[in-house]
């Protein structure tokens, strides 16, 4: 790293961080603050009946030098609450760096552990260092701030997504947001086409989109969906799905899905049900219609929510995550997210459900809410793609049962004609 978007008066030859239970603050802070060569102490709790943050230094530490191999990087215990612990294990390496480099700059970022070790490390480096720099990460406004000192009493606050010096500073990709957490990508082989490796498959997800844009159009879709006449095979916990094309007489709407699946499988009356299934499923020799029905039922929304973060990603800075990316950990630990991408470190979660049912949309949405939180900490932000009419009755409802306030955004009926639009819009104002 060449560029420090933030001045060097604020940056330190020593930088001393607390750990908490989310590696990303510490770790962007370290990137940001740390002067070239410089000395980073990353302060994990310890204790006999605490669960040590070590592991979330250790984390840091091998992510942190792979970024900035120019840092001397050290792991070090201390006390999460007995201030004589804490002032015993840091101030005989405080007084060394005093005595050792009197001109240096000392640093404090305090974002992370617990308030007990907040407040006593602050006291004892200020106490020892009259000049040092004290900062933490503002989760909500997404912005780096900086503790006045002497004179200058206010706030230094500089934003990690408004500025792009300092967005640019933070980029990070999917994988790399994951390693830092334990994870890696599990790079299973897909079982379904894609939207971007198959010619006109987007133009049925568009049709699908607009039955559902049509609220009438609902129920015989989904009787479609669902045959009820079909006799449920012993080894099926329900019926498997349509056997025949949707008839354009069930819908009007349904003449656009025709339309589609014809163009799909090369022209004018040219789909069957067997051709869609193999263009489905291309690697699945017996694939049926049926066997399709996961695809019809809600899979084609997650590819019309991939194709959408893909148009904005030509015109803003933001790094698509993979469609229905896999990620899984070495204690076995698995999760998958339908869409996501990244704005300079802040992840934006999508969640795709085709109901117009709220409480359905609600529970679909929850998962994602967990794993978004567990990637991307206080800062991520967890969109629902869903079919339900009153979105901000939904977005209000999930907000207060879940005191997630600006965190979360629901796309719904309506935004299924402009995705890209309602997407592009969530990105600009997501962050106050």
């Amino acid at each position: 790293m060449t560029d420090f978007p933030i001045p060097r008066e604020y940056r330190a030859d020593f930088l001393f961080l607390l750990m908490g239970t989310n590696p990303l603050p510490n770790y962007i802070a370290a990137r940001l603050l740390a002067r070239q060569d410089a000395t980073v102490y990353l302060l994990h709790s310890e204790g006999a009946e605490i669960k040590s943050t070590k592991p979330i230094a250790e984390q840091i530490e091998i992510h942190l030098g792979e970024v900035r191999p120019d840092l001397t990087i050290c792991v070090k215990g201390i006390s999460e609450s007995n201030d004589l612990e804490i002032k015993n294990a840091l101030e005989p390496l405080l007084r060394k760096i005093a005595k050792q480099h009197p001109t240096c700059q000392v640093g404090l970022h305090y974002t992370g552990g617990t308030k007990p070790m907040a407040v006593h490390a602050y006291r004892l480096i200020e106490s020892i260092f009259a000049d040092a720099v004290f900062s933490y990460l503002d989760p909500r406004r997404l912005a780096l701030r900086i503790d006045g000192r002497g004179a200058a009493q206010d706030k230094l606050s500089f934003s990690l997504v408004k500025e792009a010096t300092l967005l640019a500073a933070t980029e990070m990709t999917m994988d790399s947001l994951a390693a830092l957490h334990g994870y890696s990508q599990d790079r299973r082989p897909e079982h379904w086409a894609t939207a971007a490796q198959t010619p006109g498959l987007l133009a049925v997800c568009d049709a699908i989109a607009q039955v559902w844009r049509e609220p009438t159009a609902v129920k015989p879709w989904l009787g479609w969906l669902n045959p009820r006449s079909e006799p449920v095979q012993p080894d099926e916990a329900a019926p498997r799905g349509p056997r025949d094309l949707p008839a354009e007489t069930a819908h009007s709407a349904f003449k656009g899905v025709r339309s589609a699946l014809d163009q799909l499988c090369g022209g004018p009356g040219a789909a069957t049900p067997a051709h869609i299934a193999r263009i489905l499923r291309p690697n699945e020799p017996a694939a049926d219609l049926p066997s399709c029905k996961h695809w019809f039922q809600g899979l084609w929304l997650e590819e019309l929510a991939d194709n959408a973060v893909s148009q904005i990603a030509a015109e803003l800075p933001i790094r698509p995550a993979p469609l229905r990316c896999h990620y899984k950990a070495g204690s076995g630990d698995f999760f998958e997210l339908d869409a996501a991408f990244l704005y300079g470190y802040q992840l934006f979660a999508i969640s795709c459900i085709a109901t117009d049912w709220k409480e359905r949309a609600k529970e679909h949405l929850f998962e994602a809410f967990v794993r978004a939180r567990q990637l991307g900490g206080d800062e991520a932000r967890i969109g629902l793609v869903c079919c339900v009419d009153n979105k901000e009755a939904l977005r209000k409802e999930i907000e207060q049962t879940w005191d997630a306030q600006g965190k979360v955004w629901v796309f719904g009926r309506k935004e299924l004609g402009n995705l890209p639009g309602a997407l592009r819009e969530w990105v600009k104002t997501a962050n106050p």
